[in-house]
């Protein structure tokens, strides 16, 4: 990892809420939901409050690329 010091103010946009998607994983079985126009703070409360014990939960941020195609970038837990 790398670490360097920047400008907060280089950037040209921002967004206080975005879309997530938020997997819970219970050995074999999957489920996958998508949450909108949503914060990091509210997805991670959704998700404690619906992940059973035992379950394993990851967190994706749901962005499009420039060619328009969907894409995760994964915040927290691991791919499926």
């Amino acid at each position: 990892m790398e670490a360097r010091l920047v400008d907060e103010r280089d950037t040209l946009w921002e967004s206080t809420t975005t879309d997530f998607r938020v997997f819970l994983m219970d050995g074999h079985y999957v489920s996958a939901f998508d949450l909108d126009a949503v914060t990091l703070d509210e997805v991670e409360a959704w998700a404690s409050y619906n992940a059973l014990p035992g379950v394993r939960v990851s967190i994706a941020l749901r962005t499009t690329n420039i060619a328009g195609q969907l894409g995760l970038v994964w915040l927290r837990g691991q791919p499926v």
